[in-house]
């Protein structure tokens, strides 16, 4: 790694489990220290981090190490995380959302979409109420406040990636992307954020996004044109 490479670029981990983030930050705190950037604007940062402790949050804050949550680990899997797959103590603090939201850099919340539905507003609700999708509550002090869910699906996002002055907000300069609401999400009880509001419409540049297209020319898309890269992988995995 050339010596003036950690300030030009970015770098990020996806981990689940507290020994895997041990490791990442060893890895991360060796580099920074071997090359100088500690206590620069680096914006490293780590992904999904279920199982992950609350030290280990504040061990990321001194590195300055951001990190990105996955809510839709609890929000689908909470109710078997916790009691069954693992004791409560582990298990009901899946996805510390407010241990991450005390971190003085921004925590960020996220979708992998072959796993989950990318939606924004239920990572919102669950993330608030600190709810499963059936209703149950599992670790109630990690549940946030409603402004910090927004910034974390929105500013906080921009700033991970060192472009919080392009967008992640409605400001002269930025780029005009934003959706619109059926409704005031500020104005609804937390727990009906899914049910009474709904996405509208999506601007990207300024511009309206044409939904129905947009989900015609991905219907149209030839699967077998990728079919070499899937059984490229599945050898892969048999071959590992």
């Amino acid at each position: 790694m050339d010596k003036y490479a950690p300030m030009g670029y970015q770098m990020a981990f996806h981990c689940n489990g507290d020994v895997g983030f041990d490791v990442v930050l060893d890895a991360y705190e060796n580099a920074l220290n071997k090359h100088n950037p500690i206590g620069t604007d680096h914006r490293w940062r780590v992904e999904h981090l279920g199982a992950a402790r609350a030290d280990q949050f504040q061990r990321a804050e001194r590195l300055g190490v951001t990190v990105s949550l996955a809510p839709f680990q609890f929000i689908y899997w909470g109710d078997l995380l916790d009691g069954t797959m693992f004791k409560p103590e582990y298990g009901s603090q899946w996805q510390r959302a407010g241990d991450g939201m005390k971190m003085k850099t921004p925590t960020t919340f996220h979708n992998d979409g072959s796993v989950s539905p990318p939606d924004t507003l239920r990572n919102i609700q669950h993330m608030v109420t600190r709810t499963t999708d059936s209703g149950k509550v599992h670790g109630a002090n990690q549940a946030v406040t409603l402004d910090q869910a927004l910034r974390a699906s929105t500013i906080n996002g921009a700033y991970q990636l060192k472009r919080e002055k392009e967008i992640g907000s409605l400001e002269v300069g930025k780029y005009a992307d934003f959706v619109e609401l059926s409704a005031d999400i500020t104005a609804v009880k937390p727990n009906e954020i899914v049910e009474k509001v709904k996405v509208k419409g999506t601007w990207l540049g300024g511009k309206k996004i044409d939904t129905a297209k947009f989900l015609e020319q991905i219907s149209a898309i030839d699967p077998t044109e990728h079919q070499g890269l899937s059984n490229s992988a599945f050898k892969n995995v048999h071959d590992h």
